[in-house]
């Protein structure tokens, strides 16, 4: 397996697509739909063993059932800790079915796979649709749609090298915001709670008024989600005069590549991109997110971001061990993943589906039972948005402790005063 492939492999990193509906989810039926889903998809059958020089992917001949976890939730959310990740010693995919009694009764469906085997695009795109169709069909008829094996994957290396795509010396912007961002002391005790999963989803009518704000001005989506998340953060830390803030971006880059490369050619196809912009009391959010959205498309049509996550194992491993000389301290970093629009699921047999969120999960520093280990990281900020339903969503993490309500934690409220000052904005 390439570098890409287990660059995610120390804390178990995975994607956590979740539907969220009404309806009983028939428990039998959707193992069947998984073990389907599998047989199609074999490289979800298999599990990661250390080799000469590395790590290789085995998949078993005759694999054993797919891992399907059924649990009683009130509210039915997406699992967490260590219920959210899959190891690849052991599993690269899992499947976790949080159900909730009432009238109606309500469900969380979540597709968990190992970062280095599938992306979100694929996951979305394929491999959620497909286990809603085989569902569908195993309830409506007792049988799964026949299959055949799909191709084993192919590493990102790989496919970018058919692609005569070249790791280059050129600094990008993402490794230019990694060396730019600056060292936060650790004031505060460290939790011993792990992270904490949150999501701030805005209204269909809220985001249509904030892509409108944007458009009026000649910004995109993606700079208005970026402004929001830069004017946030200005005001969850105080409003200093002066705040740099290196953005990190995670870029699709399937339909950046010539020719195209379809969702399930490669394993991980992302690149990477990023810029310093810098927040102060007079600057306007959406010309900082515009900044850091211009970068972005001119890495794009350079090639830049596409050629990025040939350097991304080094760059994470330099993210996740600072200099010693930081001390006991921090980088502050923000990290934005635009999904853009997810397309609305079909509703299976008896279920009704009306939400969707996508998540990366780890093990946190709480799981291996050193909680000092996530000093390197603890003003780290990542950002997953996306769009269903109409609705722009942001999901994240807080190492806020206790028990208060989302909306009631400081960074919500500061991400939805960001938004709304940016609406306000059009009406000035």
């Amino acid at each position: 397996m390439t570098p890409s492939e287990t660059a995610y492999r120390g804390n178990c990193t995975t994607m956590v697509g979740s539907v969220y509906g009404t309806g009983k989810v028939e428990a039998d039926a959707l193992r069947r739909a998984f073990d389907a889903l599998r047989a199609e998809h074999p490289t979800l059958a298999g599990f990661m063993e250390p080799a000469v020089g590395g790590y290789e992917l085995v998949v078993p001949s005759h694999p054993a059932p797919g891992v399907v976890r059924v649990r009683e939730a009130s509210p039915a959310q997406p699992p967490s800790g260590r219920e959210a990740v899959v190891d690849p010693a052991v599993e690269l995919a899992a499947i976790d079915l949080a159900a909730e009694a009432g009238e109606p009764e309500r469900f969380c469906l979540s597709l968990c796979v190992y970062h280095g085997a599938y992306d979100g695009h694929a996951i979305t795109t394929v491999l959620i649709p497909r286990l809603l169709e085989q569902y569908s069909a195993i309830v409506l008829t007792g049988e799964p749609i026949a299959v055949e094996p799909q191709p084993m994957l192919e590493s990102c290396e790989t496919v970018l090298t058919r692609r005569g795509v070249r790791p280059t010396n050129e600094v990008s912007g993402f490794e230019e915001a990694l060396r730019s961002a600056p060292v936060f002391p650790v004031t505060e005790v460290q939790s011993d709670e792990r992270p904490r999963q949150v999501r701030l989803t805005f209204s269909a009518e809220e985001t249509a008024r904030l892509r409108a704000v944007g458009k009026a001005r000649g910004f995109s989506v993606s700079a208005v989600v970026t402004a929001v998340v830069i004017d946030a953060m200005h005001e969850f830390l105080g409003r200093p005069e002066e705040l740099v803030v290196p953005v990190l971006s995670v870029v699709a880059i399937r339909d950046r590549l010539d020719p195209p490369a379809p969702a399930t050619e490669g394993t991980v196809m992302l690149g990477t991109g990023g810029a310093v912009v810098t927040a102060t009391a007079t600057s306007d959010p959406l010309e900082l997110g515009g900044q850091v959205v211009d970068r972005l498309v001119r890495e794009l049509r350079d090639g830049v971001i596409q050629q990025s996550c040939l350097h991304l194992p080094r760059l994470l491993g330099e993210l996740a061990a600072p200099p010693p000389e930081a001390g006991p301290a921090s980088k502050f970093l923000v990290g934005i993943s635009n999904v853009g629009v997810v397309f609305d699921y079909p509703n299976p047999p008896g279920l009704v589906i009306e939400d969707f969120q996508g998540v990366s999960a780890n093990l946190a520093a709480q799981d291996f039972g050193r909680p000092e280990l996530g000093v390197a990281t603890k003003h780290n900020y990542w950002f997953m948005a996306l769009t269903y339903g109409g609705r722009l969503s942001l999901a994240f993490k807080v190492r806020e402790a206790g028990s208060a309500p989302d909306h009631e934690l400081p960074l919500v409220r500061a991400l939805r005063s960001a938004a709304d000052r940016i609406l306000g904005s059009a009406e000035d």
